[in-house]
């Protein structure tokens, strides 16, 4: 077996632990480390010690609640006021009146002498100081005013420790270098010295109350065992939720007789008071909820009655606890699989937070979990590292064994004719120049069998790594006018025989009907779509083709081809300067074809993304002209059915848009039109084209209402995850308010989009000149310049 103590992952583990145990001293992750300690105080509420959690009756809120104040009339309460119920409790028996508001600056009413000389009468009350700090750095306390301060003690309430990033408060912090002050102590730990009748003092690390005994942790901060309450907050929240101030005032003349028995409500207890209300004061986050300061001050002294149960680990335990921790992470590398790997991984972490979860639930030992999680994650990520390293060697000598077979078996089948094969073999063999050699001769092979995309496709493989060997650039030139001289799709033997090779490597273009095919240029809605050339009148066109007899049987290649130039019909005898002019149309080497303008610019897809939108004046003249353009062919009897951003062409440098690929219009006349089929775009249908009902022109306007929709907004009116639930959404479902989307909307664009994609015919635009017109009004109103001159208006 190999010693261990030379894999440099576990070296690291030994690193990270002897670093773990000092910086544990700090308090970086001091807010996740809080977090742990809140959920772990959830389940010591639920599984710890009932006795633990129960409420204790020597401590009673006298609250400030929403209620009193509404009902005392003013704010804040006035001195005068807890004066006489710092008296009347302690007339009452109470033991310490502590009353948790800062009275730092002398009233403006003359209260003070006053309330000095009640809280004086009374002789039991704590009031309230605060601690101040520059850093880390003690810079002395803001007391009570001199008058008042004269007459009681005082303790700081500083409610989190100086660490800027705590943010749930699970513990309370001794500063330790103010404790020489008589003042200079919690306010806690003060109301509780004065209920005992003790002085508190620090004695090795820990707070000491009379018998009681406090361990503090590395930064001077001892927990709270706060109370299980199922409201989240504390003494507010069950049987001892004490009285209002106002009640208290209202007891202040009671006879003698009635004294002794307010003696057994209040004798003998520490009395809090102090705001509830949080227009008054801030609630803080604790493991059990949002609460009070004042509240927070009861469940610290709670806690410090019931003996401070919870007490930090000693650095052995949480030593030894880390590097337990480790070592059993180390320990899942040697697993063989890396799901086990994971698997255990995860176990140790589980038995790890169980472990100190119990140590807190039933031994109220609070074990620092962060630091140590921290470095199992690093050591986790260190031992995947090696083991990645590892697989790369192993990869890297079993590709050099594996690369001769695959060059033998790729000879083999290049042999017998199976290039495909040949070529995925020497593709997984190293990129070197055998490898090249192997492969520019398959790339001949492709050649000879007029496989031009192939051979292409063989000499790019080579280019990626190599660009300059031998004369492969001129091949893929040679390979890309072959493949552009090839019409895919329809006869490709009939073009092959009138495309001409010569010697000098130059290609002569086939051509199509009278047209010179020139290139490829994209996909159509039914065929693929090729730049031509009138050799005539030098025109360029683009030439729209479909190989009818390979996509349809002969039993529908009639009607199909019949559909086909019933369409160039109907596009033909469109003359509109938004709509795409058609030249011609054919059939040759079994492909149909209609030769059209050739377009400038690009279709509107590019700008229906968000971030992508254009300008909204070049938005709404896009729609405006697309509104006339579709008004115009619905006079002839026209329908599109296909109205969607891929269908409209536009060039930004006229700000010129074109209604293009009237792929699946239907002449609407009765002698030629029946009801069909769904064949439109879903996220542009409309409802009636949904259920597949008989359409019309104003099919198209709800079409192009989504498009106007999408062009402003960069989002759709519909949603759904699949064709069939984005379909019933646009029959059923009212469309998504476009102000949700675009909340700066002008509101009669608004209003003019959601009339165009109104779900029944009769309610939106019943002609595109109505549309046009409603959005030239809108462009006049935003001030944006018209789209065109002329036209009618149709309010």
């Amino acid at each position: 077996m190999k010693n261990p103590f030379k894999r440099w992952d576990v070296a690291f583990a030994l690193v990270l632990f002897l670093i773990t145990i000092p910086a544990e001293r700090y308090e970086t992750f001091a807010l996740l480390e809080d977090q742990t300690i809140s959920y772990r105080h959830i389940f010591r509420t639920v599984f710890g010690d009932p006795e633990m959690m129960k409420l204790r009756d020597d401590i009673m809120i006298v609250a400030l609640d929403e209620a009193t104040y509404e009902e005392y009339g003013s704010f804040p309460f006035r001195r005068t006021d807890l004066g006489q119920i710092a008296e009347t409790l302690s007339k009452f028996g109470a033991t310490v009146v502590a009353l948790d508001f800062l009275m730092d600056f002398r009233s403006s009413y003359g209260e003070d002498e006053p309330t000095a000389q009640m809280l004086s009468d009374a002789g039991n009350v704590l009031l309230v100081s605060y601690a101040n700090f520059e850093g880390d750095s003690f810079t002395g306390l803001t007391y009570p005013n001199e008058v008042l301060n004269a007459t009681s003690k005082s303790g700081y309430t500083n409610l989190s420790p100086t660490s800027a990033i705590v943010d749930n408060l699970a513990r309370v912090r001794v500063h330790k270098d103010i404790t020489n002050n008589k003042d200079g102590w919690p306010f806690a730990v003060q109301a509780l010295a004065m209920f005992w009748g003790v002085e508190p003092r620090l004695e090795n690390n820990s707070l000491v109350l009379g018998d009681l005994n406090v361990p503090l942790d590395q930064f001077g901060d001892f927990y709270i065992d706060f109370p299980r309450l199922d409201a989240g907050t504390q003494y507010l929240s069950e049987g001892e939720a004490g009285f209002s101030a106002l009640e208290i005032l209202d007891l202040g003349d009671v006879d003698e007789d009635e004294i002794e028995e307010w003696r057994y409500v209040f004798g003998d207890k520490v009395i809090l008071i102090g705001d509830t209300w949080e227009v008054t004061h801030d609630k803080f986050n604790t493991p059990v909820g949002s609460v009070y300061g004042v509240e927070i001050i009861a469940d610290t002294i709670h806690t410090m009655m019931n003996g401070a149960p919870l007490r930090p680990a000693s650095t052995l335990v949480e030593s030894l606890s880390t590097f337990i921790l480790l070592i059993a992470l180390l320990a899942t590398g040697a697993l063989a699989s890396l799901g086990a790997r994971l698997f255990a991984g995860i176990a140790v972490y589980a038995m790890y937070i169980a472990a100190a979860s119990a140590a807190y639930i039933y031994l109220g030992t609070v074990v620092s979990m962060v630091y140590a999680m921290l470095a199992g994650f690093l050591v986790l990520i260190a031992m995947s590292v090696r083991l990645f390293m590892l697989s790369e060697r192993r990869q890297a000598t079993s590709a050099a064994d594996s690369a001769e077979s695959n060059r033998m078996l790729g000879l083999a089948y290049q042999g017998q004719g199976q290039l495909d094969a040949a070529l995925d073999k020497f593709r997984r063999c190293p990129p070197e120049e055998n490898t090249y050699n192997l492969v520019y001769n398959l790339g001949l092979d492709y050649e000879r069998k007029r496989q031009f995309n192939k051979a292409q496709t063989s000499y790019e493989f080579i280019a990626e790594t190599e660009p300059e060997f031998r004369d492969i650039q001129k091949r893929i030139k040679r390979c890309e006018s072959m493949e552009d001289a090839v019409l895919m799709g329809g006869d490709t033997v009939g073009m092959l025989s009138a495309t001409i090779v010569n010697e000098d490597g130059s290609v002569e273009k086939p051509m199509l009907g009278r047209y010179q095919v020139e290139k490829e240029l994209g996909k159509g809605a039914m065929g693929i779509v090729y730049l031509g050339k009138d050799p005539k009148i030098n025109r360029e066109v683009a030439i729209k083709t479909m190989a009818l007899s390979q996509e349809f049987g002969d039993d529908e290649l009639a009607d199909v081809k019949a559909r086909f130039f019933r369409e160039a019909e109907s596009a033909g005898r469109l003359n509109h300067a938004n709509i795409v002019a058609i030249y011609d149309a054919g059939e040759e080497h079994d492909l149909a074809y209609i030769a059209m303008e050739l377009l400038q610019g690009y279709d509107l897809d590019r700008h229906i993304k968000a971030e992508e939108l254009l300008p909204l004046g070049d938005a709404l003249k896009v729609v405006h002209d697309c509104a006339l353009a579709l008004d115009y062919a619905h006079t002839q009897q026209v329908v599109h059915r296909d109205i969607k951003p891929s269908n409209i062409m536009y060039d930004p440098e006229s700000r010129v848009s074109k209604i293009t690929d009237f792929g699946i219009a239907r002449i609407t006349d009765a002698s030629k039109t029946r009801t069909g089929t769904v064949l439109g775009t879903p996220n542009y249908m409309s409802p009636e084209q949904c259920m597949g009902k008989k359409v019309d022109g104003r099919a198209d306007l709800f079409s192009l209402g989504v498009v106007l929709y999408q062009l402003v907004s960069g989002a759709l009116p519909f949603k759904g995850d699949s064709m069939a639930t984005l379909m019933y959404s646009i029959v059923n479902d009212p469309a998504i308010d476009i102000k949700k989307v675009k909340p700066d909307i002008n509101p009669a664009l608004r209003k003019v989009i959601h009339n165009a994609i109104g779900k029944k015919p009769e309610k939106r635009y019943q002609s595109g000149r109505k549309l046009a017109a409603h959005l030239k009004v809108v462009m006049q109103r935003m001030g944006i310049e018209s789209a065109q001159a002329g036209e009618t208006e149709a309010l």
